[in-house]
């Protein structure tokens, strides 16, 4: 493990100059060669299972890793010429930019040691439950973090260029609306999303983790852990969008306090369940909803407070319309598991429990669309001409 440490280490250096040449392609509002530089360095590593492997064991993995990395930074450099970047060997410590990006630096060095702990804090707590609760909790974080991520991490790290903009042009207003523009779609979005989970949450357990090799009270206990995350799936699409909204005023001690206060929650809301109940990683899983909860309601009332201004009644009102469809489209995708399940498949095999997953899911995304196309909602409307001029473009 040392030794593969050592050269591992070569790697950290590819990425360190990487995430810093990503930083000025996204401040440029272009992401798709940053977008395609994970995808670059897990190519490199399976393909050195298959190449290096044979010939040098687990140290041949290690080899492609580093070859990825170095990858997953020189993909980018190209577009950075396009920008007009030119790097010059300087070292100015005194200029107010690297000041200002050192004084912004260490609360959110701190926010991210902050979740690191409070995922050593489950671990522990998970590790004094029965045989394979960490496991199973694993395997229930891993697919509650999978749309989080892609619907949460990666529109706030969209936003942050314009938001800072609009702060440097001291457009306040703006910047209020694009927030709350912001926070709507994402949610357009996540709210459905979280809700297709919750109902189809044991298909989906089968279908990611199989079924001959998965027993079925893992199925039942994973899914169950799942539905008390998916609170979590919607809170993080409006907390990554606050965070940025608050670097963007250059205030990166605000989510450093709340994230504390959060951590703080999680910890004491963990140790209540598994010290006074019988939930288990179910109790563990509903201490990070809570978690995050405190989180998004602490972040947006620390926002509300501090940009001021009006709109959020209007903004309540659309957030309860993108509810009241979400519930919709997941009673339309319930019913049809319901029907398909009872009346038509044999769910006994996994063919059968794909294709209900899939049916379900497709009932339900066209019965969102339908009543969001009725009930007149904006962020439909911004959805539909997105895709008329990705159409466009594509043609």
């Amino acid at each position: 493990m040392s030794n593969l440490t050592r050269i591992l280490l070569i790697a950290q250096i590819f990425f360190l100059i990487s995430n810093f040449l990503t930083a000025i392609l996204q401040v440029n509002q272009f992401f798709i060669v940053s977008a395609f530089s994970p995808v670059i360095y897990n190519f490199f590593i399976i393909l050195s299972i298959f190449t290096l492997a044979p010939a040098f064991g687990i140290y041949g993995v290690v080899y492609g890793a580093v070859v990825g990395a170095f990858f997953h930074m020189a993909i980018q450099i190209p577009s950075l010429r396009r920008f007009g970047f030119k790097y010059s060997f300087v070292a100015n410590f005194k200029s107010t930019g690297v000041k200002e990006v050192i004084r912004l630096m260490l609360p959110r060095t701190l926010s991210l040691g902050l979740a690191e702990i409070e995922n050593t804090v489950t671990l522990f707590f998970s590790s004094t439950l029965a045989a394979g609760s960490i496991s199973l909790l694993n395997l229930a974080l891993q697919l509650m973090y999978l749309p989080s991520r892609i619907f949460g991490t990666t529109v706030g790290q969209a936003s942050l260029p314009i938001l800072s903009k609009n702060i440097a042009r001291n457009q306040l207003n703006t910047f209020r609306q694009t927030v709350r523009r912001t926070i709507l779609q994402s949610l357009f979005i996540a709210l459905p999303i979280s809700l297709l989970i919750l109902v189809n949450r044991i298909p989906i357990v089968r279908l990611a983790f199989g079924t001959k090799q998965f027993p079925w009270s893992a199925t039942l206990l994973t899914a169950k852990t799942l539905a008390c995350l998916t609170p979590a799936i919607i809170c993080q699409a409006v907390i990554q969008i606050l965070i940025r909204s608050f670097y963007a005023l250059h205030d990166t001690k605000t989510p450093l306090r709340i994230s504390a206060l959060s951590l703080i929650c999680n910890v004491l809301t963990s140790y209540f369940f598994v010290k006074f109940t019988n939930f288990g990683i179910v109790g563990l899983a509903i201490s990070a909803s809570i978690g995050n909860l405190v989180q998004c309601i602490g972040l947006l009332w620390l926002f509300i407070l501090r940009v001021d201004g009006q709109g959020w009644p209007e903004m309540l009102k659309n957030f309860n319309r993108i509810l009241l469809t979400s519930i919709l489209s997941a009673m339309v995708s319930w019913l049809s598991i319901k029907c398909l399940d009872l009346f038509v498949l044999d769910t006994t095999k996994s063919i059968n429990v794909l294709l209900i997953f899939g049916i379900s899911i497709t009932s339900g995304t066209i019965s969102y669309l339908f009543f969001s196309h009725l009930f007149h909602s904006p962020e439909y409307n911004h959805l539909r001409s997105y895709s008329d001029r990705f159409l466009r473009f594509l043609s």
